[in-house]
C-alpha cells in the first residue's frame, strides 16, 4: 500500500511539473512573438514617419526627435522581452529541468557557452538582439542623414550654431550605448545566479531564514 501511495504522489507531482513547464515554455513563447510583434510595428512605424518627413520641402529642427521617439521605446520594449524571457529560461533550468526529464535549456547553455570558448575556429553569428540593435541605429543614422540633406547644416562661419547642430544630431549616442550594455549582458547568468539564490533561501530551514 504504501509503494502504491507513494507512487501515485510521484505521478501527481510529475504532473504539476509537467504543467509548470509547459505554461512557462508557452509565456516563453509568447515573449518571443511581442517581441517579434514589437519589432515590425517599429518598422512600419518609423518607415511612415521617416517618409512623412522626407516629403517635406523644409525640416524644423524641433521635428528631430520625432524619430526617436518610436526607435528608443521599441528597442526597450524588445529587451525587455529578451530580459523577461532569460528570466523564465534560468526558472526552467533550476527549477523543473532534471537530470532524467526535461533537458532543452540546460543543453541550450551548454551550447552557448561552448560558442563562447575561445580559439573555436568559426566566429559567432550575431544574436537576433544585435541584429535588431544594429536595425535601430542605421533608423537612427538615416534620420541623422534626413535632416542634413533637408539643408540643416548651417553656415560653417556661425561657429556657435554649428556646434550646436552637432550637439544635437549626436544627442542619441548616450542613449544607443545604454542600449547596447543592456544587449551585452549576460542575463543568462544574472537570472541562474539569482534562480539559484532563491531555491538555496527556499531549502533552508525556517528557523535559519529568520
Amino acid at each position: 500500500m504504501d509503494n502504491i501511495g507513494k507512487l501515485s504522489k510521484k505521478n501527481i507531482d510529475d504532473r504539476y511539473v509537467f504543467a509548470e513547464y509547459n505554461t512557462t515554455k508557452e509565456e516563453m513563447n509568447c515573449m518571443n512573438r511581442l517581441q517579434i510583434y514589437s519589432l515590425h510595428v517599429s518598422v512600419l512605424a518609423f518607415l511612415t514617419v521617416i517618409g512623412v518627413l522626407s516629403q517635406l520641402p523644409k525640416l524644423d529642427l524641433f521635428l528631430f526627435p520625432i524619430p526617436f521617439f518610436i526607435i528608443f521605446p521599441s528597442l526597450f520594449i524588445i529587451i525587455s522581452r529578451y530580459q523577461a524571457n532569460m528570466r523564465l529560461s534560468g526558472y526552467l533550468r533550476i527549477f523543473l529541468e532534471k537530470k532524467d526529464g526535461f533537458n532543452y535549456e540546460k543543453r541550450s547553455l551548454k551550447c552557448l557557452l561552448i560558442e563562447k570558448e575561445p580559439n573555436r575556429g568559426k566566429k559567432k553569428g550575431l544574436a537576433l538582439q544585435e541584429m535588431i540593435f544594429y536595425l535601430h541605429l542605421g533608423f537612427g543614422i538615416l534620420t541623422i542623414i534626413l535632416f542634413i540633406s533637408k539643408g540643416f547644416i548651417p553656415n560653417i562661419n556661425f561657429w556657435d550654431a554649428t556646434t550646436n547642430y552637432i550637439f544635437i544630431y549626436i544627442s542619441p549616442l548616450p542613449f544607443y550605448c545604454y542600449v547596447y550594455k543592456l544587449i551585452k549582458e549576460d542575463w543568462r547568468e544574472i537570472y541562474d545566479e539569482y534562480w539559484e539564490k532563491v531555491k538555496k533561501d527556499e531549502a533552508k530551514p525556517k528557523k535559519e531564514k529568520k
